[in-house]
């Protein structure tokens, strides 16, 4: 059974740059119309997907390349070091975020407070983006999650343009 996600910019999308942001070339859909910008402009796109092309998060599969990158992005935030089984929680969010980071602080005598609280949030854009990508090297369109907007699909969107349908500016 399909059903349609949206996603909604304030430009015209010609090309997703797998090195744009954080999000490593995802954009992120709802099954609802919103918008998260203040632009004048907003352009609404559509993908129509099956079920049985979303894998949700804790199901992903991340590849050794996908944990070397989440190895490197944590070591550049926060001066860590983190193993293959922190990293796989880290992507699959079997624990939350901030607690693993900072039990991985901790054990380096150091705490959030020492970087700042937003290299949490901004890892976990990073996140994001190694989910979009895992379900894809994972056979899928999308990876189901959650965030502070409720249920969001991640389409890593690298070459494959194609998948959008513009619906307009609304």
């Amino acid at each position: 059974m399909s059903f349609i996600l949206n996603h909604t910019s304030p430009s015209i999308i010609e090309t997703i740059n797998s090195n744009h942001e954080y999000f490593e070339g995802a954009l992120f859909f709802s099954t609802d119309i919103y918008t998260m910008t203040m632009s004048k402009e907003v352009h609404l796109y559509t993908l129509e997907i099956n079920e049985d092309q979303v894998i949700d998060y804790y199901d992903l599969e991340p590849t050794q390349e996908i944990i070397e990158e989440a190895k490197h992005i944590t070591n550049c935030l926060f001066d860590l070091t983190l193993d293959d089984d922190q990293i796989f929680d880290l992507i699959t969010e079997s624990e939350d975020i901030s607690d693993l980071i900072q039990e991985a602080l901790e054990e380096n005598d150091s705490s959030i407070e020492e970087y700042g609280y937003e290299l949490i949030g901004e890892l976990s854009w990073y996140v994001q983006g190694y989910q979009a990508k895992t379900a894809r090297e994972n056979g899928f369109i999308a990876c189901r999650s959650e965030d502070e907007q409720g249920t969001v699909y991640s389409v890593h969107l690298v070459n494959r343009e194609d998948l959008l349908t513009y619906k307009g500016e609304i």
